[in-house]
């Protein structure tokens, strides 16, 4: 009875220590971004919406309230949803309230302007994409219609990008480039790794780091030729090759994890004590540990003893600065990536195109969730 009840109060401190930085992270937006208020109920739009947690069966085409505008907000018309391995994640896990009932999946989003506020840098007509900042609202992009703050919005470049790609960019682009700045500073030629570089996050931290004359070692299976395309200099086959073997001890300047896990450990070991190791948050923890919820308290001990652990260690500088940090929403930072996609620096991989709200969305997520996507996946929400 008393390891019970131990178990259980460590469970319950863990899983409360490591939501506050996630949290503590989101909340400026949360302060910022207002969820649009429901309007008469008989106003609907369709949407791809769970009513509760579980695979993607739990995911249906559904009636949704049309959200109405507030008066920093832009209405836009949905043509692409960008699918990322984080609406899976929500909808698999039991997030509640972080992520309340009903939801729409999806926080990507590319499409038309319809409604404006007065004196708005976007007007009805402009092609606009943009991102949803991430938890704590029922709002998804997955829908007809969605309500964007105007500082989480970009225009989409009149040349050299498409409305697909457009969708592609945000979460992924964004997620990238502020793990980017986390590294920062770090002089030309300095030697980073990317784990998973084909994917995704992946794909951008490779582009974007050597945008910044990095040297750029990255690990991937079958999307050797695509890393190598992006202009990544040496390509481990983590299936064929240990990555340990080929990148020396102590030699990194900065480790880009999206792999995480067993990873972190053997990524540590390569990085200078001077260097920088960032993680993307993934589900390499939940494997390693061989659990199925980031709430089992096993994860959430380890999640949080992680992040205690090598951040005080790289404070006293026994080992390389530890960060982690979950992405914000910026529209400023977008515009600055779409400049670099603009000027052919930087291009967005579309993997999949899937069709439609309903099937097309629930197929969408049961292919991300295989972990084989080269690039992004996408919904099509005019099918």
């Amino acid at each position: 009875m008393k390891r019970a009840v131990c178990a259980a109060v460590v469970g319950g401190l863990a899983t409360y220590f490591a939501l506050v930085p996630v949290a503590v992270a989101l909340l400026p937006q949360g302060l910022v971004w207002k969820e649009p208020p429901a309007p008469h109920a008989t106003a609907t739009m369709r949407a791809s919406v769970y009513l509760t947690s579980g695979d993607e069966s739990v995911m249906d085409v559904r009636p949704f309230p049309r959200p109405v505008p507030n008066a920093h907000q832009v209405l836009v018309q949905v043509l692409f949803a960008g699918a990322n391995p984080v609406d899976f994640k929500f909808r698999r896990d039991s997030l509640w309230p972080i992520v309340p009932r009903p939801k729409i999946s999806g926080f990507d989003f590319s499409g038309t302007v319809v409604q404006a506020p007065p004196g708005s840098a976007f007007k009805p007509g402009d092609r606009v994409h943009g991102m949803l900042p991430c938890p704590f609202h029922s709002w998804g992009t997955y829908a007809e219609l969605v309500a964007a703050d105007e500082a989480f919005t970009a225009h989409v470049p009149p040349r050299g990008m498409t409305m697909q790609e457009a969708a592609g960019a945000p979460l992924a682009a964004l997620t990238a480039w502020q793990a980017i700045e986390r590294a920062k500073p770090l002089p030309a030629g300095a030697k980073v790794l990317v784990h998973a570089g084909a994917g995704g996050v992946g794909n951008f931290l490779v582009q974007l780091a050597k945008a910044n004359g990095w040297h750029v070692t990255t690990t991937c299976s079958a999307g050797a030729a695509l890393c190598k395309a992006l202009g990544a200099d040496v390509v481990v086959d983590y299936k064929r090759e240990d990555f340990e073997r080929v990148v020396p001890a102590g030699s990194l300047d900065a480790v880009f994890d999206c792999i995480g896990g067993a990873y972190l450990q053997k990524s540590m070991r390569l990085c200078k004590l001077s260097g920088t190791y960032v993680e993307i948050l993934n589900d390499g923890l939940l494997d390693y540990l061989q659990v199925s919820s980031v709430t089992h308290p096993l994860y959430q001990a380890y999640f949080v003893g992680q992040f205690l652990y090598y951040t005080l260690r790289g404070a006293l500088g026994l080992g390389p600065a530890f960060k982690r940090g979950v992405v914000q929403a910026n529209g400023e930072q977008l515009a600055a990536v779409d400049a670099l996609v603009a000027k052919g620096e930087v291009r967005v991989v579309v993997d999949r195109v899937f069709d439609g709200l309903g099937q097309g969305a629930r197929d969408a997520h049961a292919y991300l969730a295989t972990n084989k996507a080269q690039g992004k996946v996408l919904v099509d929400v005019t099918r």
